[in-house]
């Protein structure tokens, strides 16, 4: 299932405009006071971010801490919170196409 961005997505794909110069006037940036669910929301894929910092806390990060801030989380369980947004941006700006 799309969500709302991933939609506004492809409509600006078929109308020829540019991906980028959407991005940068559409998608809310990642913000420190998203929530894991929110940040999941935002895009999907970054999912896969969370179970490489699962791996590292030794705990379940999307499943404990779903509706805690990332400025939380990272505390929690002492993890580089510059780096985990960077992770979760990189990740992100990196998904495939959403094309159906």
């Amino acid at each position: 299932m799309l969500n709302k961005y991933q939609k506004d997505l492809i409509r600006a794909q078929e109308e020829g405009f540019p991906v980028t110069e959407y991005f940068q006037n559409n998608i809310q940036p990642l913000r420190p006071d998203m929530t894991v669910l929110a940040v999941l929301q935002w895009c999907r894929q970054t999912e896969a971010v969370f179970r490489k910092y699962e791996a590292e806390s030794g705990s379940c990060i999307m499943c404990n801490n779903l509706f805690d801030p990332l400025t939380v989380v990272a505390h929690t369980y002492g993890l580089d919170l510059d780096q985990l947004l960077a992770d979760l941006e990189k990740c992100a700006g990196s998904f495939p196409d959403v094309s159906p």
